[in-house]
């Protein structure tokens, strides 16, 4: 007997995103046309040289920077790195060096863990609190902020529940204080324009995959002047900033994203479908209970709470959904996601959430074969656990 096989659905968006084709192609004819080392005084070399200008002037055009003031990193984790590590390093050779670090409860670990590994180098790190909307406590941040105070690191928008932080008056009280301020805006690039005039934050990061871009490249915007330590050493690339021969390809194939993504900009019709998939499972009594926030969000995010189902036991029962747990797997362990126990949910609550990100590629279809796959899973779950149905 045949067994009919339903598609994937993938709302994981905020994962990686599936690259344009106009980038596959921009990347695919520079690979063989710009394959010289951009260092090399060569011809060949030269020509690189002026694509990787090119590419760094046009990402730099849609974030209304100096093309100087990029680093191309192998993604936003070696970017957000660099950022944190390279400031307090470059910090500790003034006389009256500062060690106070603030990070925000709901950072990536990429953040989080480069912070906790300053400590074991003299750093003072304190985290900044949010509310149950994972909105950034601005009290809190100015409660903290000291004249010791040496750099603030606040996500612009968070991967796991798409809160959207006011970074323009973070950015404020950092330098009122004569603090520098850190973004990482890899799920906010690409999705809502950026403007860094306007944000005036000091250092900011990001990844092309997450706007339909290539993986294996990001980059790290460091305001002119700023004093920032190399942390990949090897023969003093791009500024004396981060060793390494730079992948050109990949540079154009970024620039190429950021280009078509401006060209679409109009993400009314996808937060349209996260209402749609929400509305859809409140309808269908899938029991569920809104964890990311209506106003200040992403568009495309939506985490939600299937009260008494375990994320995991859901995912394996709607298979054919793409979608990510609230919690994530650490050395074969599961751990409850700390952004979700930051605004307030405890180990069980947060075990039975589940994150959804669309594209502008999703469609209604997809949106309500979600929603009839995750409610039928919700209650199969339910019963098998001898819960409510």
């Amino acid at each position: 007997m045949n067994t009919l096989v339903l598609p994937l659905i993938y709302l994981d968006n905020n994962a990686t995103t599936q690259p344009r084709r106009v980038v596959i192609e921009a990347q695919a004819e520079a690979e063989s046309r710009y394959w010289g080392n951009s260092a090399s005084p060569h011809p060949l070399g030269q020509e690189a040289k002026r694509a990787l200008q090119f590419a760094k002037l046009s990402i730099a055009s849609h974030l209304g920077c100096k093309g100087s003031e990029l680093v191309l990193t192998s993604g936003a984790t070696e970017s957000n790195n660099l950022a944190l590590a390279g400031v307090f390093e470059a910090e500790q050779y003034r006389r009256k060096a500062r060690k106070h670090v603030l990070v925000s409860a709901i950072e990536h670990p990429s953040v989080l863990e480069v912070a906790e590994a300053l400590e074991a180098q003299g750093a003072i790190v304190e985290q900044i609190q949010v509310d149950t909307n994972g909105r950034i406590n601005l009290d809190d941040l100015h409660s903290k902020l000291t004249q010791h105070t040496l750099l603030v690191s606040v996500m612009a928008a968070n991967n796991e529940v798409g809160t959207i932080q006011p970074m323009t008056e973070v950015a404020e009280a950092c330098h009122q204080v004569g603090a520098f301020c850190h973004t990482d805006a890899t799920q906010w690039l690409g999705r809502i324009p950026l403007n860094l005039a306007e944000w005036n934050v000091d250092l900011l990061s990001a990844s092309a995959h997450k706007l339909h871009g290539p993986k294996g490249i990001g980059l790290l915007f460091i305001r002119e002047g700023l004093p920032i330590a190399e942390q990949q050493h090897g023969g003093g690339h791009q500024g004396g900033k981060r060793s390494g021969t730079v992948d050109v390809p990949r540079a154009l194939g970024f620039a190429t994203a950021l280009h078509a993504a401006a060209e679409n900009s109009d993400w009314g019709p996808v937060r349209a479908l996260r209402e749609r998939l929400f509305e859809g499972l409140v309808q269908s009594a899938a029991l569920v209970q809104r964890i990311s926030p209506i106003d200040n969000c992403l568009p495309n995010t939506l985490t939600v709470r299937f009260i008494g189902v375990d994320s995991q036991a859901l995912m394996a029962s709607a298979r054919t959904i793409c979608c990510s747990p609230g919690s994530a797997c650490s050395h074969a362990s599961p751990k409850p996601s700390h952004v979700l126990m930051a605004m307030g949910l405890d180990r069980d609550e947060a075990a039975e959430c589940l994150r959804f990100s669309l594209s502008q590629a999703t469609t209604t279809a997809e949106i309500d074969q979600a929603i009839k796959t995750l409610s039928e899973a919700a209650r199969y779950v339910r019963s098998a656990l001898g819960g409510f149905a």
